[in-house]
């Protein structure tokens, strides 16, 4: 296995163990003080938009063309984000979100969008092709 790929499923393993944790536990009840529920709902954007970035410099940077990259990740994030509401339904106070789902798909479609507009920048394209 790629040392690139594992960047990605470390990550979306990371996303798996924080939703992992109970509704009502002390660790969910700091995040809870601290942050309104419309804004922790908010934060699956930038979560699920750095998971597409990263399976999208996977894909892309393996040379897979910039449209099958996309259908991969697409593929990938979605699935991701519809078996961590699944699997949400299972923690104790957790419960699956249609919005949590579109969120997740909003953060997907952005986190594409950034990588594309990444790769059309020469030095960012420099950058990111560095870590060959």
């Amino acid at each position: 296995m790629s040392k690139p790929l594992l960047i990605p499923i470390f990550y979306t393993m990371c996303i798996f163990g924080l939703s992992s944790i109970p509704g009502n536990s002390p660790v969910d009840s700091i995040i809870s003080y601290h942050i309104s529920p419309s804004l922790q709902n908010l934060f699956h954007i930038p979560e699920f938009g750095i998971l597409a970035f990263l399976w999208m410099w996977v894909f892309y940077k393996n040379k897979s063309s910039f449209l099958r990259a996309t259908l991969y990740v697409l593929i990938i994030c979605l699935a991701c984000g519809f078996l961590n509401e699944l699997y949400q339904l299972i923690i104790p106070g957790r419960y699956a979100s249609l919005s949590d789902s579109i969120l997740n798909f909003v953060g997907i479609l952005l986190g594409i969008a950034v990588y594309s507009s990444f790769t059309r920048i020469p030095i960012l394209t420099r950058k990111l092709n560095k870590h060959n």
